[in-house]
């Protein structure tokens, strides 16, 4: 019986990328340069974004490599242990780091809500 996969649309993976590239803890460093880092933000981002997805569309399209995501890719070209590596650091990412952010979310909506208990 085979199963139906899903697919990740452009929008999914746009917003999973850019969280992992604009994160809070890079406001108050936009804060300070105003409307000036919006022209680097940009252009960081369409050099970041560009060759992201041009390396994924052709990972995806090779023989052997379509399934399996970011593991198959690292582990079948450098092994499994540095496919489990890349699979570690883009778990910790996502959650261990993610969880610190929300520290700092938090004390700014103390701060602007002057709200003492979040403090």
């Amino acid at each position: 019986m085979e199963q139906a996969t899903k697919k990740m649309s452009f929008f999914g993976f746009f917003a999973l990328t850019a969280a992992m590239v604009l994160t809070v803890y890079e406001y108050p460093t936009f804060a300070t340069a105003k409307f000036h880092l919006v022209f680097f933000v940009l252009l960081g981002g369409f050099f970041w974004f560009v060759p992201v997805a041009l390396i994924s569309a052709e990972l995806a399209s090779v023989e052997g490599l379509e399934k399996g995501g970011i593991f198959g890719w690292v582990g079948n070209l450098l092994g499994e242990k540095y496919g489990f590596a890349a699979i570690f650091y883009e778990w910790f990412q996502s959650t261990i780091c993610f969880i610190t952010m929300s520290y700092f979310i938090v004390s700014v909506v103390s701060d602007v809500f002057h709200l003492p208990i979040l403090e």
